[in-house]
């Protein structure tokens, strides 16, 4: 999706920074922490003052030959008559030539029909001519839109989007729910302690330099019903935006970076080899796409953010990108390899969503304990009720299970098996306990703002589930539970305090960026070649919505040039006064 001479390719030579190493876990006590940020000093108001000030404005009013005057009615009008015809510098629209020329293609790039009813509807006598359209075609349309809009946002996009410049966060912050400073909380990437302690290390190397966390997300997805096509789409996205910004996907806040093959290697009946085959697949293709990211990593860049403000040396990356991607290369050959491979390259990997992993071994356990009839015949016995699906033909034949429907299955699983009977009759306790001790794992997991309090609550939960989970060895259930989905859950607590809380980093947002990105494009498709066309449809969106909030953009500069002239007005008319 990028071209060859848009990437900048790093050396082979150079050496790699060393991993910040991060002490043992053992609480919240931050005193070993010196790192500080800097004091800002607050700035003067000009806008504060006594009612001598304001006297002096209404009795000097600006004078009329001042280049300043009159920026406030030049904007009025700039807003109120946007429409400027033609393609000369005054035309903010341009290459179209008018407002509602704009509208009209934005309209049909992001809203509008199929390519043929589009055209069908501008070809009719008169219509175009009446609007005062460019186009009278959707090919016309598509030429405008290729060869004269800006590219496609590259990586640096995310941090110099206007609509973001406002909400970004640069510097490591400590939370705390008492005055003695006691009960810490974690709920933004930049409360953790990761954040805090790696801009220590960078503040030694470079002064004044600030972090953008990049987060990498990627899972497969099938893009039709039938046929079985998948798509294989990885996004981007960077921990300086806040997840309320992240979790909505009309704001835009990740970007898509390519689509991975998704080939099975057919032809290659050796399973080993084509499971190495494809890793190294994998791995090629990872390493082309985040290769313009290893220079940026290791010497930073400068960056300007939306609202001009330049940041120094950023995104810090101390991790070797060759150790990053060998580790990703590790995913097929299991769970537990894999989290080895990523602790070894100092990287954590990205938390997918608990409703689709360890739910599923749940439900499997619980059908096995007390009979697949016995629990969909209790889930027929619920009472309706607000707020909760009713499954009325049970819950054990149920396939490709989303995670809302997990959500709402556990919901009443405790419920419909606290009085089920268990074989030889054993006793119910233990399993209650652990199917308990697991659910409130589960939801606690998934606070979107965490204290030391409710940290040690998430370890009890699942205390309590390793403590009774015997009674599925005793029923014949399992032999062991060397499951890396279980396993994982052990890190949960200390990942929070490291990265804060878990709606920052896991692939629920994919979910639904699968739906804009993935299967709408194929759906434009004529579903030959697809890749290419879904890529050609995406960024013709793209460069529509860009332009959208360019234009946007210049308003809004308008409006913060006036706000700042007006100041300096002020602030020259009291001067001359005194």
């Amino acid at each position: 999706m990028y071209a060859e001479d848009e990437l900048e390719w790093p050396d082979d030579g150079g050496a790699m920074g060393d991993v910040p190493t991060d002490e043992e876990d053992l609480g919240d006590d931050d005193a070993h922490d010196e790192w500080e940020p800097p004091l800002v000093p607050l700035a003067h108001n000009p806008h504060e003052g006594d009612d001598e000030d304001n006297d002096i404005w209404d009795q000097h009013p600006p004078d009329a030959q001042d280049p300043h005057y009159g920026v406030e009615e030049h904007l009025c009008e700039h807003e109120d008559a946007p429409i400027l015809i033609g393609s000369g510098p005054n035309n903010v629209y341009a290459p179209f030539t008018s407002k509602l020329d704009w509208e009209m293609a934005r309209w049909a790039k992001l809203q509008g029909p199929s390519s043929t009813a589009f055209s069908e509807l501008v070809s009719i006598e008169g219509l175009s001519d009446t609007l005062g359209l460019s186009f009278k075609n959707t090919r016309e349309l598509n030429k405008i839109i290729d060869n004269e809009l800006p590219g496609r946002p590259k990586f640096k996009s995310l941090f110099g989007d206007l609509n973001f410049a406002d909400f970004l966060v640069f510097a490591p912050e400590r939370h705390y729910a008492d005055e003695d400073e006691t009960v810490r909380l974690y709920h933004e990437m930049n409360t953790g302690k990761w954040w805090w302690n790696t801009q220590k290390c960078l503040d030694c190397e470079c002064p004044g330099a600030t972090i953008i966390p990049v987060i990498i997300l990627s899972d497969k997805t099938q893009v039709t019903l039938f046929h079985n096509k998948t798509a294989y789409p990885v996004y981007m996205t960077i921990g300086n935006i806040p997840k309320e910004i992240c979790r909505k996907p009309s704001h835009h806040a990740h970007v898509l970076l390519a689509y991975l093959p998704t080939t099975c290697l057919e032809h290659v009946t050796n399973k080993a080899s084509c499971r190495h085959m494809l890793a190294n697949l994998y791995h090629a293709c990872v390493g082309r796409v985040l290769a313009p990211l290893a220079t940026a990593g290791i010497d930073g860049v400068n960056m300007r953010s939306g609202n001009g403000a330049l940041a120094g040396a950023a995104n810090y990356q101390p991790q070797n990108l060759d150790a990053v991607l060998d580790a990703l290369s590790v995913l097929d050959e299991g769970g537990l390899a894999f989290i080895r491979a990523c602790t070894e390259a100092g990287i954590k990997p990205i938390v997918h969503p608990y409703w689709e992993g360890l739910v599923k071994h749940l439900l499997a356990w619980l059908s096995e304990a007390c009979g697949s009839a016995e629990i969909d015949a209790q889930c027929c016995r619920l009472p309706p009720n607000h707020h909760i699906r009713h499954f009325m033909k049970g819950i054990t034949t149920l396939s490709c299970l989303s995670g809302t429907e997990h959500s709402q299955i556990c919901r009443f699983l405790l419920g419909i098996i606290i009085d089920i009977r268990l074989q030889n009759n054993m006793s119910s306790l233990w399993l209650l306990r652990a199917v308990r001790g697991l659910l409130d794992f589960l939801y606690l997991a998934q606070y979107p703002c965490h204290s030391s309090e409710t940290l040690a609550l998430l370890d009890e939960a699942l205390n309590i589930f390793h403590d009774n989970k015997e009674i599925f060895v005793d029923l014949g259930i399992r032999n062991s539970f060397n499951l890396p989905k279980l396993h994982f859950a052990l890190h949960y607590s200390h990942m929070i305090r490291m990265y804060g809380t878990t709606d920052n980093y896991n692939t629920e947002y994919t979910e639904r960026l699968h739906i804009d990105l993935a299967k709408d494009a194929y759906r434009s498709t004529n579903h030959k070649n697809e890749f290419a066309q879904m890529t050609t449809w995406l960024e013709r969106r793209e460069k529509n919505s860009t332009m959208r909030n360019t234009y946007s953009g210049d308003l809004r500069v308008l409006r913060i040039t006036y706000t700042i002239i007006l100041d300096l007005q002020r602030c020259r008319f009291i001067v001359l006064r005194q």
